[in-house]
């Protein structure tokens, strides 16, 4: 199997190199680095075909091929390794340079994660402890299954019309994504809008191309990332906890309203839940069967975390903490503690390294965030202090409890959602403190110590730490670990009827799924029945903009859209940059008074006024003595915005 895969390797690097020589004569030391490279590659792969052919006469001749075997093992290994870290470098040297194209290094960044598993490739012990001891039922396969295609159906049923508002922050998503995909953009490997990796983006396009650049687009890549982290998250909490509380985290995971709502938008702050599962997945694997693959694997995960949205970037934190657990209760050596905490890093550095090389360049962008939503770093703390005359203590105390509480007690605070409500519904909410107390009272165990730690990890430095405390967005990755305490509630619970009421095994099982379903339930009906009719999502900017968006869309001969909404909002919000491409949108940043003849009409054009500027509309209709005009309602009759057109 090696022995194929290095073929393929090599035979991979001689025909890149040469294409540079034949098609990219400007690019000739890239030719010749991947030309070297397949040379190196091809000669490991005649050395191990010599070895394995050489017959040996005696036992010592087999000790010797043995020993040697095993020097050139540990050559072929090393020389992966440098030869991926050294490409992941590579690829983020290539990006800093600039071009019309990201395909060579995208190409090459995935060959160095490929080659770096490849390294550490064994075939599995015997003796080592297995996460799953035989194969998944067809049943269990049957009902997983059922239940993640319900999942995407609440993730993709009517996407373009729930939300029915776009946000600016998901129309300046679509922009960039739109830059990547008609070739205004190019390196995957940097950052752009409030110091977003641009990963994140192109990932946006790739879906774009596939799935059109509308609203479609930009909405399904979202969706189908929540879908797929239904399946990582089943698999993790199948491995820490056993199938009844998977099965359950599963159903109150796929129809979480906090879940649901940030797989149908357009941002991808979404992606943080699926990091998550297949991060300590791979954790849970290495740890338990102690294969350096799965260590690695682990750390490339983590490395992906860092291009996309940043709450992923907690993971490594996450990841310390289970990592000192385990030293302290399986006695792991130091030796064996640092060895393992090595693989991870050396998997993130080979994923992490290109976008790594270019924080080097730009310092700025690694902390910009952090600086202005810290209450540390953004003086917020201080400024408080001053303002209010309270002192820091209490206000940090304030903090932690608007982090923790709104579970179950804050609600959202951002226009990210804006629900009205904590995460968690009241039956919810209950299960939620059963579970939370069967972990503190098992804390010793891997499983309980895993969610827990991360929980306060996630509520501290997503919210906590944070200013303007509780905000959605940054908190996406409590999903999975609502769901998972509260389906550790619900299954604890029936086991408490089991023991106390005599009831018997089916019943309490039947109590646990009415429990889930019934939450399930709840929490859908919330989100498409009480929550989608507010429109409050993206906030009433973002209300404005949508309906104002598709008026514009549905109007005929218009050379450009002249805009009465400054300072309370502009044309280039994202929303309208987005939706309307075809219409230059121009704002009229001073308002119009006294006589308005000195204002140019322009037949062509529409004229639209914010609410906050209505008092214009009567002076420009007033140049002209007839002509098209109107208002535009939103669905409780509140003024959205109005328009005129000159005859």
């Amino acid at each position: 199997m090696k022995d194929r895969i290095l073929l393929l390797v090599s035979i991979t690097l001689v025909v890149l190199s040469q294409y540079y020589f034949s098609f990219k004569p400007d690019y000739f030391l890239d030719g010749v680095i991947l030309l070297v490279a397949g040379v190196i590659a091809f000669g490991i792969l005649i050395r191990r075909s010599e070895r394995a052919s050489r017959p040996s006469s005696d036992n010592r001749a087999e000790r010797m091929h043995d020993r040697i075997s095993r020097v050139g093992k540990r050559f072929w290994r090393r020389g992966l390794v440098l030869l991926s870290v050294f490409l992941s470098f590579w690829a983020g040297l290539r990006s800093l340079k600039g071009g019309d194209s990201y395909i060579d290094e995208l190409v090459i960044w995935l060959t160095a994660m490929g080659l770096i598993l490849l390294s550490f490739h064994r075939p599995r012990s015997d003796s080592s402890e297995t996460i799953v001891p035989r194969p998944m039922p067809w049943a269990e396969i049957a009902i997983v299954s059922g239940i993640v295609f319900v999942g995407l159906l609440l993730r993709t049923i009517f996407l373009t019309e729930i939300p029915k508002n776009i946000s600016g922050d998901s129309g300046t998503v679509g922009c960039w994504a739109l830059d990547f995909l008609e070739g205004r953009r190019h390196n995957v490997f940097a950052t752009g809008w409030f110091a977003v990796p641009t990963m994140g983006f192109f990932a946006k396009a790739v879906a774009m191309k596939v799935f059109g650049s509308g609203v479609l687009g930009l909405r399904i890549f979202s969706a189908l990332v929540g879908t797929l982290a239904l399946v990582t998250n089943y698999l993790l909490f199948r491995g820490l906890f056993g199938r009844a509380v998977a099965q359950m985290a599963l159903i109150l995971l796929a129809t979480h309203d906090l879940h649901v709502h940030y797989s149908r938008v357009g941002i991808h702050h979404i992606v943080d839940t699926v990091l998550y599962g297949s991060a300590l997945f791979c954790l849970l694997i290495a740890i338990r069967e102690g294969r350096e693959i799965w260590f690695v694997a682990a750390g490339l995960v983590t490395g992906l975390g860092w291009y996309f949205y940043f709450g992923a970037r907690i993971i490594p934190l996450i990841f310390g903490l289970a990592l000192l657990h385990s030293a302290f209760t399986s006695k792991l050596s130091a030796r064996k503690f640092l060895v393992h905490s090595g693989l991870i890093a050396l998997g993130f550095l080979v994923s992490a390294m290109p976008i790594l090389v270019y924080y080097h360049t730009q310092p700025e962008a690694l902390f910009s965030r952090f600086n202005q939503v810290g209450i540390f770093q953004s003086g917020w703390l201080s400024q408080t202090t001053h303002n209010t005359g309270q002192s820091e203590v209490v206000l940090i105390l304030e903090q932690f409890k608007k982090a923790f509480f709104s579970i179950s007690y804050y609600a959202d605070r951002s226009f990210h959602y804006y629900p009205e409500r904590p995460f968690l519904g009241f039956f919810a909410s209950i299960f939620f403190v059963l579970g939370t107390v069967v972990s503190l009272m098992k804390l010793r165990e891997r499983s309980y110590f895993w969610v827990l730690g991360s929980l306060v990890l996630v509520l501290t430095f997503g919210a906590a730490l944070l200013t303007n405390p509780p905000e959605s967005q940054r908190l996406v990755m409590l999903a999975p670990l609502l769901a998972g305490l509260v389906s550790i509630g619900i299954v604890h619970f029936s086991g408490f009827l089991v023991a106390s009421a005599r009831l018997g095994k089916r019943v309490a099982r039947g109590i646990s799924l009415a429990c889930a379903l019934w939450i399930g339930a709840s929490s859908v009906w919330f989100y498409f029945f009480e929550f989608t009719p507010r429109r409050t999502y993206g906030n009433p900017t973002a209300y404005i903009a949508t309906e104002m968006a598709r008026f514009i869309n549905n109007q005929k001969s218009v050379k450009e859209v002249v805009f009465f909404g400054a300072p309370f909002m502009y044309g280039d919000f994202g929303t309208l940059k987005f939706l309307v491409r075809n219409t230059p949108i121009i704002d009229v940043i001073d308002p119009i008074q006294g006589d308005a003849l000195e204002f140019n009409v322009d037949e062509q054009a529409l004229y639209i006024f914010h609410p906050e500027r209505r008092n214009e509309f009567d002076l420009i209709q007033n140049l002209w003595g007839q002509g098209e005009h109107g208002q535009i309602l939103s669905d409780t009759d509140g003024l959205l915005f109005l328009w005129c057109r000159p005859l």
